[in-house]
Formats: C-alpha cells, sequence, structure tokens
C-alpha cells in the first residue's frame, strides 16, 4: 500500500511518505489525513 499522510501536531504541519515516522506525546493535539489518491494506512501506539 502507498499514499501520503499531512500530520497536524502542535501548530507545525508536516508531509509523509510510505516508511515514515511520527512520533509524539499523546497529550500534544495532533490529527493525520491522506493527502494523496489512493488509500492508505497507519498505526497509533501508545504506551505509559
Amino acid at each position: 500500500m502507498g499514499g501520503t499522510t499531512e500530520m497536524e501536531i502542535g501548530d507545525g504541519i508536516y508531509q509523509g511518505e510510505v516508511g515514515d515516522i511520527y512520533f509524539l506525546g499523546s497529550d500534544i493535539p495532533h490529527a493525520i489525513r491522506n493527502t494523496g489518491d489512493e488509500p492508505c494506512m497507519y498505526m497509533a501506539f501508545q504506551w505509559e
């Protein structure tokens, strides 16, 4: 699967491609969206 994403983390916006990782604390405002024409997949992990 391919695709591209855009991740809003706090006040910043970051572009991502296949294999990229976004790393942030769960208490930071964030949102992710698919910016490509094909489906994309992401996984989210949370630990304490």
